[in-house]
């Protein structure tokens, strides 16, 4: 074929992959631990900017040639409530960038955060690891929290942006692959029942109210009301939507029936899987231990949550572990008997910490 991988040596210039798109120039890079020359591209757009029109609303693919990119910067994380570290608003609304790290089978990372925060190019998402397994790394960028959630339940703002984000770089990848030195066969799934928004239009209403949408209007309204709104200054009030911390998630997946044969979730997960709606494909599932350790650093670090946990259980276990009416017919219940069966006759404290761990863990799952 025409196009290819075109680099000599790690002597020589920067490696150059041309595609029917453009020509992509990367970087050479060395792994962190088997210090592996590896060939790098990164900051590569797979989408329009979702700016404008386009904020709360289905991505757009690229059209035309982008003619020669530049692939060496790293890509731009996108505009979130920055909980993982503690630096607030961060990030830029410009953000659907991914990065690739070659040599051949395809591991497509998306990366974690809730729905909320964090990005594909974040130190402690990179993939000095991954790339010493001769496979070919994907790290993509996704639209977060409002910005990539936000739903009316209606087709003014349908959620569900950050999802199709994911389709659309998939798309990309199964596109684009084989020039990069992969194959091109990928796929991926995700199953989180505590995941999925189950009050998407009171958050919408509620997050336009903290920024200054009038009361009293349409989806229609709200939405033109927010995509005028400056992107910061929406981010930056999701805080006020959390009801204990930072729990619970006030953004997320939500099961889309108004969008009827184009919905993404169209049902419960667990319907959709009872009833076999679902791609009947090999897949590979895996889990964390300790998963829940950093969120559970954070908490003991406050000395006004750990006092809450161990004297309002009631009120604040089921926020921290989403336990709702949705899930369960009594949160509060069930709440006291996660705590008994992890916790026992301990506090919430340094002493408990490996079993509050397990606590998030236990959630996480």
């Amino acid at each position: 074929s025409y196009y290819s991988v075109v680099s000599a040596s790690y002597d020589a210039a920067p490696p150059r992959v041309v595609t029917p798109k453009g020509t992509y120039i990367g970087k050479h890079i060395v792994s962190g631990r088997q210090k592996r020359n590896v060939f790098a591209f990164t900051g590569i757009p797979y989408a329009k900017p979702p700016l404008g029109d386009l904020r709360f609303a289905y991505p757009e693919r690229l059209t035309g040639r982008l003619g020669e990119h530049d692939a060496t910067s790293p890509s731009p994380e996108c505009l979130q409530w920055d909980h993982l570290r503690m630096r607030g608003v961060v990030g830029v609304e410009d953000c659907l960038y991914l990065d690739i790290y070659t040599n051949w089978p395809i591991v497509v990372f998306v990366h974690a955060g809730s729905w909320l925060a964090g990005g594909g190019a974040q130190d402690w998402f990179t993939a000095d690891y991954l790339i010493e397994n001769d496979v070919v790394v994907v790290n993509i960028n996704h639209r977060l929290g409002a910005l990539g959630f936000l739903s009316t339940e209606d087709r003014a703002a349908p959620g569900n942006y950050a999802m199709r984000d994911v389709i659309l770089a998939l798309e990309w990848i199964r596109e684009n692959a084989w020039f990069f030195g992969g194959t091109n066969d990928t796929s991926g799934t995700a199953y989180s029942p505590h995941a999925i928004s189950r009050d998407a239009r009171a958050q919408a209403f509620a997050l336009a109210r903290t920024v200054g949408c009038p009361a009293g209007l349409e989806s229609v309204q709200l939405i033109h009301c927010l995509r005028n709104m400056d992107a910061n200054a929406i981010v930056g009030q999701i805080p006020t939507l959390f009801k204990w911390d930072e729990e619970p998630l006030p953004f997320g997946p939500v099961i889309d029936t108004w969008m009827m044969d184009e919905a993404f979730l169209p049902d419960e997960p667990h319907r959709l899987i009872h009833n076999n709606k679902f791609l009947q494909i090999p897949w590979m599932c895996g889990t964390n231990r300790d998963d829940g350790a950093f969120r559970v650093r954070d908490i003991l670090h406050d000395d006004v949550l750990v006092r809450q946990l161990n004297t309002d259980w009631d009120r604040v276990g089921p926020v921290l572990l989403h336990l709702t009416k949705d899930s369960c017919k009594d949160p509060v219940a069930v709440a006291r008997q996660i705590r008994q069966y992890y916790i026992k006759d301990k506090k919430f404290g340094d002493e408990s910490s490996k079993e509050f761990v397990e606590v998030r863990c236990h959630n996480n799952a």
